[in-house]
């Protein structure tokens, strides 16, 4: 539908477990018709903010309002629904190229930071949009959107960049299928740099300063050609053509780039779903790390709905909201939480966002946004109308590389007595049962209390019949 300019209802409604804070999760429905499910909404996480795109609708919300002490994925405010800061549309954008095919998009790369959005579109134009304070309410002025010439083909992603001292963006990162990489001065709304890849540049990521790494700005490029290359900014126009190529070479194009908060793993993605890990190399940027990804982790977390790379390992998270951890060279998962959604989520789109807490080691918070299908019930009477429902899901606390069950929430000592009391064989089998039951409860933020135990225990013996009693008084 891509002239069907709907206005979207959007209802915020809010779960949150009262139980104590291993997860709350952030409910925001919006829905409208989508015939033919022809699957062009897109959405951005860009925590604390989410833009959601349809067709030339576009939406931004923010996850921190009111949020006390700052806009960290563990600072946002507990109970906070998300607040629309923009209800905006980019019709006049949506001619020649971008207006082809059913359900295309205005916009097919985009970043969103405090006041500030940018875009690419397929006609080779990238939109910067003043955001500026708005509501959302539909009687806002529409922002300023200013239009950067440049690129003559498909912008296939974009990022923004801020400059020492300045409190907002400055800068912006483009890339596009005309084989360049621009850099972009939002304030002159000029073209700095233009970076020759030689190869068409499919996605795009800013590395954070390193001590032992290149001053200036540097970049990594997801190529069509299968590579990644690095740009390093070194002053001049001449040396913005200095491109490195990184020593592997996935068998498709590469569209998708990860770093960890620390930029020093990456994790790349191609067209097929191969993935390579790099660890950051003093000479070269990034060398393939083949110890850190082994091949049977790598076959799991293949198929996992979204990936995120911590400075320790990797996180998986799967559609229905589960969580794995999988630390570096590591053969086999250690589970967070359990899926806790009564249905999974749409394939796509999808995104997520974690933050490792530096104060406490060891700990995470993970965001995660994707879509549903849902019917409305006063139509499906009549036409059945498909609906799409956007939820953001945040789980904080999240306990990295902490064997679950190895706290208070599991006393084998106090279980084996309570065992011995009911003449039920305190074996290996009874304590792995057990640690599994702790394991659920302390994972769904529950607490495994006496009674349920006994209860088990009870039901254990009845079901073990006179065997029970008898290995008991042998464990004595």
């Amino acid at each position: 539908m891509p002239k069907l300019f709907c206005a979207l209802h959007l209802r915020t409604q809010l779960f949150v477990d009262r139980t104590p804070k291993l997860y709350m999760t952030t409910f925001v429905s919006s829905r409208h018709p989508l015939p033919g499910s022809s699957g062009s909404t897109r959405v951005w996480l860009r925590w604390p903010y989410l833009a959601v795109c349809d067709g030339a609708l576009v939406q931004v919300f923010s996850a921190a309002a009111g949020a006390e002490g700052g806009s960290s994925a563990g600072s946002a405010a507990e109970g906070a629904p998300l607040q629309c800061l923009r209800r905006f549309s980019l019709a006049r954008y949506n001619t020649g190229a971008a207006a082809s095919g059913r359900g295309a998009n205005v916009l097919h790369g985009l970043d969103v930071r405090a006041g500030c959005l940018v875009g690419g579109t397929a006609s080779g134009s990238v939109l910067h949009v003043e955001l500026g304070a708005g509501g959302g309410s539909s009687d806002d002025a529409e922002p300023a959107v200013h239009e950067l010439n440049g690129h003559t083909k498909v912008v296939s992603c974009v990022q923004l960049a801020c400059c020492d001292g300045d409190d907002g963006p400055q800068l912006a990162y483009s890339s596009s299928l005309d084989k360049t990489v621009r850099q972009w001065s939002l304030r002159d709304r000029a073209c700095l740099q233009v970076v020759k890849a030689g190869t068409a540049v499919l996605a795009i990521t800013l590395l954070p300063p390193s001590p032992h790494g290149p001053r200036g700005a540097s970049l990594l490029m997801g190529c069509n050609d299968g590579t990644v290359r690095m740009w390093v900014e070194s002053g001049g126009k001449k040396a913005a053509r200095a491109v490195s190529t990184l020593r592997h070479q996935h068998d498709s194009y590469v569209g998708a780039l990860q770093l960890s908060s620390d930029g020093e793993r990456l994790l790349s993605c191609s067209r097929s779903g191969q993935l390579q890990l790099w660890r950051r190399h003093e000479k070269e940027g990034f060398a393939a790390d083949a110890d850190g990804l082994q091949p049977s982790a790598a076959a799991n977390v293949a198929d996992a709905w979204r990936l995120d790379v911590l400075s320790s390992g990797l996180l998986a998270v799967s559609a229905a909201g589960g969580v794995c951890y999988w630390a570096w060279g590591a053969r086999a998962a250690q589970p967070l939480r359990p899926d806790a959604l009564a249905s999974s989520l749409l394939d796509q789109p999808c995104e997520s966002h974690v933050e490792e807490d530096a104060a406490r080691p060891g700990r995470a918070t993970l965001v995660f946004a994707g879509l549903r299908r849902a019917t409305e019930a006063a139509e499906a009477a009549t036409a059945e109308a498909a609906m799409l429902c956007l939820e953001v899901h945040r789980c904080a606390d999240l306990r990295i590389g902490e064997e679950p069950g190895a706290t208070d929430a599991f006393d084998w000592p106090q279980m084996r007595a309570l065992a011995l009391e009911l003449d039920v064989a305190p074996d290996d089998d009874l304590q792995q049962q057990l640690l599994k039951m702790a394991r659920v409860a302390q994972a769904t933020g529950r607490e495994l209390s006496e009674s349920t135990v006994r209860t088990f225990l009870q039901r254990r013996k009845a079901k073990n019949g006179d065997g029970s009693s008898s290995k008991a008084v042998d464990a004595r």
